[in-house]
């Protein structure tokens, strides 16, 4: 494992209260907003997507029942984004290569709460990383069909390698082949150094240009790169309600939603409406002392 994964343990930062859904979905609000707001001022295109882009569209908001916020970034708007280390005192940038004090491993960026801190359930290591949005680059893909797959397939393999890294598949009791093969891949990738693993992910995903190729996909986190969508998804942005304020999404949003959810207005069953990540968000005590000691100073 890389050595960041050793920087934060769990019980080092005392928690406080923890999080209701609702605090947690307006503690997204807040962020989103301040992300929207420094986007505007460094002229970054950003817009909406996943769950984050169903609710804009069908519920004006969060979906009820969700609990995070994803966004896309071009691949040249995302490389000037992660020059900056933060947007705010409050809200931090965190990718792989850059290091306060605990754990990201992916090969996209999140913006961080220093507020709260994150109890992951089904991870291997704690990233003591606050409440956040993950902000993912999309990059060109070639024409090429061949060119393609094989660029594809090199991702979807690193995808699977950091997937058994992350995951705490070791102490999963599960019965079957394939989740005894998972444990055994597991253990066997301990001392590998899973940063190698990102780079390689990140210099597959921008093996070609953004500004050079015709349609683009989302490539680095594996979960939809058969959906692939023109570059002028990005010449048409507008801005639409979500909850107070105004994000922007694409103009291509029935495309982009119907390609993924397929008939996205109808609500799944009520056994589905469940958060996704499996997460506990909880004030970060540290900071909450920190900002009370200010005050009385």
């Amino acid at each position: 494992m890389n050595s960041k994964s050793k920087r934060y343990k769990k019980g080092e930062d005392s928690l406080g209260e923890k999080l209701s859904k609702k605090e947690v979905q307006d503690l997204l609000l807040e962020m989103m907003k301040a992300l929207h707001d420094f986007c505007i001022e460094h002229n970054i295109r950003y817009c909406l997507c996943y769950g984050s882009l169903l609710g804009a569209v069908r519920h004006k908001g969060f979906i009820p029942w969700d609990d995070d916020m994803d966004v896309y970034m071009p691949r040249p708007d995302y490389e000037k984004f992660i020059k900056f280390s933060q947007i705010s005192d409050k809200y931090e940038i965190v990718t792989y290569f850059n290091d306060h004090g605990y754990y990201h491993p992916y090969a996209y960026c999140s913006l961080t709460d220093r507020s709260t801190v994150m109890v992951e359930k089904n991870m291997r290591c704690p990233t003591g990383k606050g409440q956040f949005i993950d902000i993912f680059p999309v990059d060109g893909v070639s024409d090429d069909i061949k060119l393609r797959k094989r660029q594809f397939r090199k991702l979807n393999f690193y995808a699977y390698l950091k997937g058994l890294q992350s995951i705490d598949y070791r102490n999963n009791k599960a019965k079957g082949i394939k989740n005894f093969i998972k444990r055994l891949c597991a253990i066997l990738l301990t001392p590998m150094d899973e940063m190698k693993i990102v780079e390689k992910q990140d210099k597959l995903a921008k093996l070609f240009s953004f500004e050079e190729c015709s349609h683009f996909s989302q490539l680095i986190s594996g979960k939809d790169r058969n959906m692939h969508f023109p570059k002028t998804y990005f010449d048409h942005l507008i801005l639409v309600p979500f909850e107070k304020y105004e994000f922007y999404i694409t103009s291509y949003y029935d495309e982009a939603l119907r390609l993924e959810y397929g008939d996205y207005l109808k609500l799944p069953p009520v056994e589905q409406r469940v958060g996704k990540h499996g997460v506990d968000i909880y004030k970060r005590k540290s900071w909450y002392d920190k900002q009370n000691a200010n005050v009385k100073n």
